[in-house]
């Protein structure tokens, strides 16, 4: 991917960083048949982690399958009434603002996939948006004490046959509720037979934020590199698999850069690292951070050159962002999604487009670049071989 040439800005350019539009969006029964996503690799080209299957703790309901997902936050509560109904409760549980002396929170949120869920679909009917037949919906938040959480980690691991888990940290414009479905639909779509888990800073979840939210990613970086540890040490899961998407790759490659140093042990036991999209600093991702990571943290990078979000945010910034023009590096597996179209802002392909949900279920499996059926090499990076979505 070549680097973006500076140019004087269009009038649509402007417009897009002025109101920061662009950016947005940062954000069957348990039995059925499930497309296979990852494909049928040869047995010997898997490191089999775990079995594809449910997410750890889903339950089949009438309609949909209820996925548990468990979080963390430094959001602050949010305000909340008796009168409302429940739904509308969990998804005011945590505000948009910064919790006092970064307090950490801990609980798990239950999420519907409905029978009617397409993968890489993320549903919300307008008129049945809180229907979990017909939309994913945040069905209730239940905060739980550090030990109590992390001791239910425990039996969800052991009960699972895995030990693996996915973590999952959002973006910039996203709230708590739409990283808990973001997350629940990664788990489901990827088959992940593990504990799904997300990290959620306290991004204000509306467009004209940008600046806060990029002040606010980087105070919530030492309460993320908190609650890996707390996720990983303390429940001790042996396989995890990172996802950081958007922003959220700036707190994720510091976290992860600091572990790096104080944690090694636990560094060893993550087997997958995931930017999806980062918009951080190419220069400062390929020259500070990727240097951190032991050899031995497989880092995979999904880049974009067609994503209007990074496009905005490097015209704000003036330098390009990892996200846009990717990194050839040894240390990383750069992956370019120029040609994979889910959107007119196409920044979410990683959780919007069945290719790359399928690449990303194969990485997963522990297949190498060269044995994945969706990307083929293109110089020293890789790319996927057709736009279908």
């Amino acid at each position: 991917m070549a680097k973006v040439a500076h140019r004087e800005p269009s009038i649509f350019a402007i417009t897009l960083v002025l109101v920061l539009s662009a950016l947005a969006g940062c954000q069957q029964d348990a039995a059925r048949e499930v497309e296979d996503v990852a494909g049928a690799p040869p047995a010997s080209a898997v490191i089999q982690v775990f079995e594809p299957g449910l997410p750890a703790g889903s339950v089949s309901k009438p309609g949909y399958v209820e996925v548990t997902t468990y979080y963390g936050t430094d959001r602050e509560p949010g305000d909340l009434s008796p009168s409302m109904p429940a739904v509308t409760q969990a998804a005011n549980r945590y505000s948009g603002r910064r919790a006092k002396l970064g307090e950490l929170r801990f609980g798990e949120a239950k999420v519907s996939i409905p029978f009617i869920h397409q993968i890489g679909e993320l549903e919300e009917r307008f008129l049945r948006r809180d229907d979990p037949t017909a939309s994913v919906v945040l069905l209730n938040v239940n905060e739980r004490a550090r030990a109590d959480w992390v001791g239910e980690l425990r039996r969800q691991l052991q009960a699972s046959n895995a030990s693996a888990a996915l973590i999952y940290v959002h973006g910039y414009n996203v709230d708590f509720r739409e990283a808990a479905r973001r997350c629940a639909q990664l788990a489901y779509d990827l088959q992940f037979s593990g504990v799904p888990m997300f990290f959620s800073w306290p991004s204000r979840g509306i467009t004209t934020a940008y600046p806060v939210d990029e002040a606010t990613v980087e105070w919530s970086t030492p309460h993320l590199a908190e609650f890996l540890r707390t996720a990983i040490v303390e429940s001790d899961v042996q396989n995890v698999f990172i996802i950081a998407h958007s922003m959220g790759a700036r707190a994720t490659s510091r976290a992860l850069e600091a572990l790096t140093r104080t944690n090694p042990s636990m560094m060893a036991r993550i087997r997958a690292v995931i930017f999806a999209a980062p918009d951080i600093d190419a220069d400062v991702f390929q020259a500070e951070i990727l240097p951190a990571f032991s050899a031995a943290t497989r880092v995979t990078l999904y880049a974009s050159n067609e994503d209007d979000a990074i496009k905005a945010s490097t015209f704000l910034h003036d330098y390009p962002r990892a996200g846009g023009v990717g990194v050839a590096t040894p240390n990383v597996i750069s992956i370019d999604a120029s040609n994979v179209d889910t959107s007119f802002i196409g920044h979410s392909y990683y959780g919007d487009s069945k290719i790359v949900i399928k690449d990303i279920a194969e990485l997963m499996r522990g297949l190498a670049p060269d044995a994945r059926s969706g990307i083929q090499r293109y110089g020293s990076i890789w790319r996927f071989k057709d736009a279908a979505p």
